[in-house]
Formats: structure tokens, sequence, C-alpha cells
């Protein structure tokens, strides 16, 4: 089973859309309690709030578990890229299609193999 930031990134992104709706929908309160005045009194304000405090709640644990994921993938301790060949193993390899190269086409590979076999 391997490890995934996918969720992560999801709760950080659900996080924000509930902070940016939140805001927006306690705008609309606030507008609307100004020019109508027929709100239920501390009904909106309550969602409001509590939806904002949430989605910030959201958003924080999601920035928090990101760095989380990213120690964890530096405590691994995986190369980034994978060598096929060392720079010792080319030059071996490189010695031996000068030495043997008398005309006959064949694949580095080949030419590799023989090299392992013979040290």
């Amino acid at each position: 089973m391997s490890f995934s930031t996918r969720p992560i990134r999801l709760a950080t992104k659900a996080g924000a859309i509930c902070v940016g709706s939140g805001g927006a929908y306690l705008g609309y309160i606030l507008i609307r309690a100004i020019t109508l005045g027929d709100l239920a009194p501390g009904w909106a304000s309550i969602l409001g709030t509590v939806v904002v405090l949430g989605g910030f709640q959201l958003l924080s644990i999601g920035l928090i578990g990101e760095y989380v994921a990213q120690i964890f993938e530096e405590v691994k301790g995986r190369p980034k890229y994978v060598l096929k060949y060392s720079s010792r193993q080319m030059h071996q390899l490189d010695s031996t299609i000068r030495v043997g190269g008398s005309g006959v086409s064949r694949s580095s590979a080949e030419n590799f193999m023989e090299v392992r076999k013979a040290s």
C-alpha cells in the first residue's frame, strides 16, 4: 500500500472553499440585514461564523498535513531518480566497446553484460 497526499490536498481545498463561501455568506447576510432587515436574529450570523471557523480549521489541518507529508517523503530516503549505470560502469562499458569494437554491431547492454561476466 502506498502513501498518497491526494486526501490531504482535498481537505486543504475543501477548507479554502468553506472559508470563502462562509465569508461570502456573511457578506450577503450583512448586506441583507442593512437593506431589508428581515433576518431571524442570531441565526444567520452564527451559521456564517461556524462555517468560516470550521473551514479555517480544515484549511489549517490540511496545510499541516501537507507539511507532514513532505517530511514523510524526505524521511523515506528514496532517491529522486535512479541511475541505470554508475560512472565507473559507464567507463568500463566505453572501454570494452572501444577495445572489442571490430565492426560488429552489438548493443551496449550485451557489451555491459560481458564486462560484468569478465569481472
